[in-house]
């Protein structure tokens, strides 16, 4: 009877598992960075289209009611909106006899202590 000999089983080598656990430590946290920023931008333009939403409106009320306020005016929005802020403004039209009516509309909040305004949408 040949003798046979034991194949050898397959496994990682102990340099290749910490390789892989150095690679794991890199690239996780760079993964989890990407993450938090692609949030970060969902919230900001959420927070932006809303801004849009309600400046929209206010000008169409504004439009519609015949309640032209005068230049310069401004204040926050009711309780559900309450960081977001509104100022119009309005001026002559250089070639006609209109007028030319601007709803700004700016939201505050933080991010990582840091205070951020977007105004003029």
């Amino acid at each position: 009877m040949p003798h046979l000999r034991p194949t050898p089983k397959a496994a990682f080598t102990f340099v290749e598992v910490l390789a892989a656990m150095l690679f794991m430590a890199i690239v996780i946290p760079a993964a989890l960075r990407g993450i938090q920023i692609a949030n970060r931008a969902g919230v900001v333009a959420a927070r932006k289209s809303t801004a849009i939403q309600l400046a929209d409106k206010l000008l169409n009320e504004t439009l519609l009611t015949s309640n032209l306020r005068s230049s310069g005016q401004g204040g926050n929005f009711p309780d559900a909106y309450k960081d977001y802020r509104w100022r119009q403004s309005q001026r002559t039209w250089p070639e006609d006899a209109m007028r030319e009516i601007t709803v700004e509309s700016s939201i505050w909040f933080k991010i990582r202590n840091t205070a951020c305004v977007y105004p003029r949408w």
